[in-house]
């Protein structure tokens, strides 16, 4: 059973809820150190780490895709995140925020290809054209006009949206085939040019 973890939780780990966001940008550091230095050492709260290196070593950046704003502002945001992962919103707000993150990736030279993922929660109705109705973190809606939004989402600069099936009334097998024979084919993969 999958459960959220509360302030309480946090304190069984020593992890004081307030400073996560403190926390997360350490563990980031510490994970580029990791990859990419020799023999770096790491001291922490958590301990130290010392005359230890990760082999073998990248030639590339492994891409970082940040999920939410993980406490940190969109400056950080776009100056460390080679991808951002943000819940879902009406097309216009996603506009919005999809925009004001290349901004700041842009004020801070990060001119490369940078992602954005959207989860959302699916409720495919059997009616192929239910309008789309919201429901918790996605819409209830028939594939015609899924089909509709997904294009809506990818004009506005959605580049992988992809579906949680939690709040679905109808079987997963049923949905995913349903999705694989007649939406997937209207948005073929795009080559990708490492």
């Amino acid at each position: 059973m999958l459960k959220l973890l509360k302030d309480t939780d946090l304190q069984l780990f020593g992890v004081d809820h307030a400073s996560r966001g403190s926390q997360f940008r350490e563990g980031f550091a510490y994970l580029e150190k990791a990859l990419y230095k020799h023999y770096t050492r790491i001291d922490s709260s958590y301990g130290q780490i010392e005359q230890a290196t990760l082999v073998p070593k990248l030639k590339n950046r492994i891409p970082t895709m940040v999920t939410g704003f993980a406490q940190q502002d969109l400056d950080w945001l776009g100056q460390n995140g080679d991808g951002w992962m943000y819940y879902p919103q009406g097309p216009m707000r996603q506009l919005e925020a999809i925009t004001a993150w290349r901004e700041s990736a842009a004020r801070h030279n990060q001119s490369e290809f940078r992602p954005f993922s959207m989860p959302m929660h699916l409720d495919l109705a059997e009616d192929p054209d239910e309008q789309a109705t919201p429901i918790r973190l996605g819409f209830r809606i028939g594939r015609n006009k899924l089909i509709e939004l997904i294009e809506v989402y990818r004009t506005i600069g959605v580049n992988h949206l992809f579906f949680a099936l939690f709040d679905s009334d109808r079987p997963a097998g049923d949905v995913i085939h349903e999705l694989g024979e007649y939406v997937l084919p209207n948005f073929p993969p795009h080559p990708i040019n490492l």
